[in-house]
């Protein structure tokens, strides 16, 4: 396009670029490559035809116009010097002919820049035989353009050129010396040239920006910058020299902070950003002791910055030359500071705080803070507010092994058995601080990281007391505020230790055993089991919380010690959808098989886990199994542990093995580790009271324990699990139905599954309770669709479970009389059209396809109706919907269409009914549209049985 644009131009007879034209040029303009291109071609093709009249063209409209001003302005600095002259003439013309103008100072001050020979001739050729006031106008433009950016124009003898070129210019030495005539001005020492606040701030903060010559910037930072450079500017200029590495630190040290506390820190922001350029260096690090001393004695003499955060360093400057004394100073004052300064955890102080210990790209201003931190927990926590110490604690924690899940692994070697016993005030805290000013910084940071969490979580253990055996608590409602962010903290923290990627370290090891010797205690398994039953639980940290209980199970395995309370939750995992998390339950499993006594005595101590306390008030409900039994149970659970390991599916299958009469595995430990009928029971028993124990406490836990239990249809299931249904249903009643797919689906589909089972109908229908209970189920609601509330769609919601056991194998289990009241039901339900088919389950016709149900019971029914309906006619039908009655030939149609799919409808039995309907039909006068549809079902029917 621009090619185009000057061979057009050229080719035209006029020497001058119209208005129009110059607006179709101006246009051009808004690609940002149009300067450039344009300048190229002019500096290596003749194109001055072109050019000339452009510039022409531009120079006579850009007094005036902004858009001519602005091509021109992008156009001076490419511009070839050939074509220079013809603008500086044009423009001294201009000048002459139309007075002043705002646009002309920043067009003299591009011009001077680029092309100052070129406008001195342009004057001096336009002053030649021109009279008086044309003499004084181009002495005033003249002056003006010396004035105008007086640092660009500003001659250097030494460099031959200006101020500003030789300040910016790519050779250091000249740098230097444009440097060094700047502080002279600045200073006063040279008084022949002077600069205005705003030109000697802008060449101040370009070098402060860009400088990467330590004689500049020691020039530089010898001079009072904020005289000079608002602290808006000084502040992020200051920061940006730190934080970019352009320079060595510490030989500029001592002026970085001084011109740093010297900034006005009259806002927040400002104050943030300060801090944010210190808090590297508020502590010392190997190679930035001198900053750090440095910067602790300006704070001691006072300066704006150092207000609020940084006033606690200038106390420690007496300790500078101690490391390891100074920095452990440093961290109790700023914390102190922290803690004073504190009204909640989102205020400015605080909230500086905060941006430090997330900040990236400084491993020194995480780890300071992260140490400060420590230390306003542990004060915190001595002022006796818990709340706010968990708070911070919960931050600090955050940071800390953000930092260990970062380093290498030689700075994780660094950290040791001995650092979980650091505390906020002990020598094992002060050594390691001392090591931040020696030797490698990622090793170093790495043990201050790991000392932090041992510190943190050695005060919490003594700040906040922890209620017991409460990690399965149902009610945490009476747990205290601090007491409930505390419990949530060690889950997080001992997931986020243990999701370490790349694999377990002896840092994790040491920090988990740490948290759950010292905060957890004795509930330690408890605590585990609730992070490997959790839901929201990584599969990594649920395999990592089995192996951790392995090991301490195995550390601390004695003759009596008896973990039957933690089995099921155990047994629960087997049948996880994740293998690694299979894997580390089985492993669990046997390192209980060698934990246990091979051969106990018949009446051996037991030193039961939590055995009255392991689900909290529920606990009462809980059977226990004798030594020898657990001994039994567990040996053939460690027998099938590798296939259930292997496959999902296989829990359910080797569990109602093992449950089941008869069965177990012989190699399993010998003729004593096989369940005989009575020990067999008893293990059922003892699971089944599990589930009980755990309702409305670990609902996760009941789910899977009964979709395991499913296959073993032992009669002690009924007794315990009935009640547990019917509690659930009617608390679904008081609350609506649950969506579907959620937990609490899945945990009452488990419950109907395991209490009606194909397994368990002989036992159901023999007991009047249950079977009374499912036929309640399978009925449904009584109320129409339309004027249902909450209670209703959970019958809704409840039958169609009901219709799912039917289907699913436990209708085609039950005996012949139960099938008939099944029948009787379902017909009821059918004619009084009251089925809710939820989206993607059961429905009444599937039940009538798939159950094999009672033909005779639905040939009464039908015999039942022909026989009203030869009775009553059409005007008994109509006074019974007038009143409120059903409507017999649509309830009979209904009960067709579902009787003709099922396996019943070609049944023999249906004969005498279906006549009795067919003549009750045809004898009818009146004979309607639905009645005539039901007779076409009954004669399909009919051919159907006789075909």
């Amino acid at each position: 396009m621009t090619m185009c644009v000057v061979q057009l131009v050229q080719t035209q007879e006029s020497a001058v670029v119209g208005r129009l034209s110059l607006r179709f040029v101006q246009q051009l303009h808004a690609h940002a490559a149009f300067p450039r291109v344009l300048c190229e071609l002019a500096g290596e093709y003749d194109v001055t035809l072109f050019m000339a009249p452009l510039l022409t063209s531009l120079a006579h409209h850009a007094l005036g116009d902004a858009e001519a001003m602005q091509l021109l302005s992008a156009l001076v600095p490419l511009l070839p010097a050939k074509y220079a002259g013809v603008l500086c003439e044009q423009l001294v013309r201009e000048y002459v002919a139309r007075g002043d103008s705002d646009n002309l100072n920043a067009v003299l001050e591009l011009l001077q820049l680029r092309y100052g020979q070129q406008l001195e001739d342009a004057i001096s050729a336009c002053a030649e035989g021109a009279d008086e006031s044309v003499h004084r106008l181009l002495y005033q433009l003249k002056m003006r353009g010396s004035q105008a950016g007086a640092s660009r124009v500003l001659p250097l003898q030494e460099t031959a050129t200006t101020l500003y070129l030789s300040i910016s210019h790519v050779d250091p030495g000249m740098r230097l010396v444009a440097a060094s005539a700047l502080r002279d001005i600045v200073s006063g020492k040279n008084r022949e040239f002077s600069l205005t606040t705003e030109d000697a701030g802008d060449l101040l903060l370009s070098r402060l920006e860009h400088e990467d010559d330590q004689r500049v910037m020691e020039i530089i930072l010898e001079l009072p910058l904020a005289d000079y450079l608002p602290a808006a500017k000084l502040v992020p200029a200051l920061v940006s020299l730190i934080d970019r590495g352009r320079l060595p630190i510490e030989p500029l040290s001592d002026a970085i902070v001084a011109r740093l506390l010297e900034a006005d820190a009259s806002t927040d922001e400002l104050q943030a950003q300060i801090v944010e350029a210190a808090f590297p260096f508020v502590l010392q690090f190997a190679g930035t002791q001198a900053v750090t001393r440095a910067l602790a004695g300006r704070v001691k003499k006072g300066g704006k910055g150092a207000a609020g955060w940084l006033a606690g360093i200038g106390k420690c400057a007496g300790a500078a030359s101690e490391p390891s004394k100074y920095n452990k100073r440093a961290v109790a004052a700023l914390g102190a500071g922290l803690v004073k300064q504190w009204v909640q955890l989102a205020d400015a102080q605080s909230g500086i705080w905060m941006a430090q210990l997330r900040r990236a790209g400084s491993l020194a201003a995480r780890t300071a803070a992260i140490a400060v931190g420590v230390q306003a927990v542990a004060q915190l926590a001595a002022s006796k507010d818990a709340s706010r110490a968990v708070a911070a604690a919960s931050a600090v924690l955050a940071a800390a092994l953000g930092v260990l899940s970062a380093s290498s692994s030689d700075g994780l070697a660094a950290v040791t058995e001995a650092v979980a016993s650091t505390t906020a005030d002990g020598a094992q805290w002060e050594q390691l601080l001392g090591a931040l000013s020696s030797g490698s910084a990622d090793a170093a940071c790495a043990a201050v990281a790991a000392g932090s969490v041992a510190a943190v979580l050695n005060t919490l253990a003594t700040a906040v007391e922890l209620q017991p055996n409460q990690w399965f608590a149902a009610a945490p409602a009476t747990l205290g505020d601090a007491e409930q962010a505390y419990r949530a903290l060690l889950r997080t923290t001992f997931a986020s230790i243990v999701a370490r990627a790349g694999g377990q370290t002896g840092a994790d090891g040491v920090l988990a055993g740490q948290l759950l010797r010292r905060c957890v205690g004795g509930d330690w398994a408890q605590f585990l089991a609730s992070v490997w039953l959790s839901e929201a639980a990584a599969a990594g940290v649920r395999a990592r919380a089995l192996l951790a209980f392995r090991a301490l199970a195995s550390a601390q395995a004695s003759a009596t010690a008896d973990y039957q309370t933690v089995l099921p939750a155990i047994v629960a995992v087997l049948g996880d959808s994740d293998a690694q998390v299979r894997a580390a339950g089985a492993a669990c499993v046997k390192q209980l098989k060698q934990t246990y006594p091979h051969a106990p005595a018949k009446n051996a101590e037991q030193d039961i886990y939590l055995y009255d306390a392991f689900y909290g008030a529920t606990s009462d409900r809980l059977q226990y199994l004798p030594l020898a039994v657990v001994v039994r149970l567990v040996a053939q659970l460690a027998a099938h542990a590798d296939s259930m390991a292997a496959d999902a599916g296989a829990l359910a299958v080797e569990l109602g093995s093992i449950l089941s009469r008869g069965a177990g595995s012989q190699s399993a430990g010998g003729k004593h580790s096989r369940l005989n009928g009575q020990t067999r029971a008893s293990a059922v028993t003892f699971m089944v009271s599990h589930v009980a124990a755990a309702d409305g406490v670990v609902p996760q836990l009941q789910t899977r324990l009964l979709e395991a239990l499913g296959a073993v249809g032992a009669e002690e299931m009924q007794a315990q699990l009935l009640p547990l249904l019917v509690a659930h249903v009617e608390r679904l009643k008081a609350r609506a139905a649950p969506q579907a797919g959620s937990a609490e689906d899945r945990l009452v589909r488990a419950q109907f599954g395991a209490c009606y089972s194909a397994s368990s109908a002989g036992r159901v229908e023999r007991a009047p309770e249950a079977w009374a209970t499912f036929l309640e189920y399978a009925a449904g609601a009584a109320a129409a669709p339309d004027a249902w509330g909450a209670a209703e769609e959970a019958q809704a919601y409840v039958q169609q479970l009901a219709f799912e056991r039917l289907a699913s194998g436990f209708g085609d289990a039950l005996g012949p009389a139960a099938l008939a009241q099944v029948t009787e039901s379902l017909i009821d339900v059918a004619m009084r059209g009251n089925a809710y088919a939820r989206a993607g389950g059961v429905g009444l016709r599937d039940v009538f396809a798939r159950v094999r149900l009672d033909a005779a019971a639905a040939a009464d029914q039908i015999s039942a109706i022909a026989g009203r309906l030869a009775a009553g006619g059409e005007r008994r039908r109509k006074r019974a919907r007038a009143a409120g009655g059903g409507d017999e030939v649509a309830e009979v149609a209904t009960l067709l269409e579902c009787v003709q799919g099922a396996e019943m409808g070609s049944s023999p039995a249906l004969v005498p009914a279906l006549a009795a309907l067919l003549a009750a039909l045809v004898g009818d006068a009146a004979q309607s549209g639905a009645q005539a549809y039901v007779l076409q079902l009954v004669l399909a029917m009919l051919t159907r049985v006789f075909d």
